[in-house]
């Protein structure tokens, strides 16, 4: 399992915004890689918009690790 930051929570909020670049936030109820935002290659402009959309509403937004994913079928 893949830890999480709950942005709806204060001290993980706290910690999301000040590494928002890092992790990959996305919405809460989002499917399929739509709405997210993968820190590492993200431009500057990306993750300033999203962190005014993770501002304007922490509850639908959670951030978890940067994972390499596996080249093997």
């Amino acid at each position: 399992t893949v830890p999480a930051w709950v942005c709806g929570e204060a001290e993980d909020l706290k910690y999301v915004r000040a590494l928002l670049g890092v992790p990959v936030v996305k919405e809460v109820h989002g499917a399929g890689g739509y709405g997210m935002l993968v820190g590492p290659a993200a431009t500057k402009e990306e993750v300033d918009a999203f962190r005014e959309r993770v501002k304007a509403a922490p509850d639908k937004y959670i951030a978890q690790p940067t994972l390499a994913l596996s080249a093997c079928p």
